[in-house]
């Protein structure tokens, strides 16, 4: 059991999932899973993504279009991993995590109140330059 588990829907992001995978392999907190399950792409996101080799990546391809809940759901319920962790995250793979220490710190957060059922989190986007 992983302390974290990532699921994280692909379809057609071959030009970003490499980014958003490094961003998790970058964590500086180790105790997780990710779960990438490929939607049908027609790109080559899958072959992108399998450069990433790491014993705590499982890769899933579908067999017909389920949509990005779909591909949600697949990973939560119907994998090897279902269910098998303390926290579930998602992470789309044209998204990425802004800093190496963002699991440490939802760990401390978790820990340092009593491992709540579930934890909200937000995000915001930065812009920086004029205007």
């Amino acid at each position: 059991m992983s302390y974290f588990r990532i699921i994280m829907p692909a379809y057609n992001n071959a030009d970003t999932i490499g980014r958003a995978i490094s961003s998790v392999l970058r964590q500086t907190f180790d105790d997780w899973e990710l779960i990438i399950v490929d939607d049908c792409s027609t790109d080559g996101t899958l072959d992108k993504a399998l450069e990433y080799k790491d014993d705590r990546i499982h890769f899933y391809q579908l067999k017909e279009k389920r949509w990005n809940g779909g591909a949600r759901n697949y990973a939560l319920y119907e994998t090897d991993e279902a269910l098998d962790s303390i926290y579930t995250l998602f992470l789309d793979a044209d998204d990425e995590l802004a800093y190496a220490d963002n699991f440490q710190h939802l760990y401390d957060l978790a820990e340092s109140n009593g491992r709540p059922d579930m934890i909200r989190l937000a995000y915001s986007r930065k812009f920086f330059g004029s205007g």
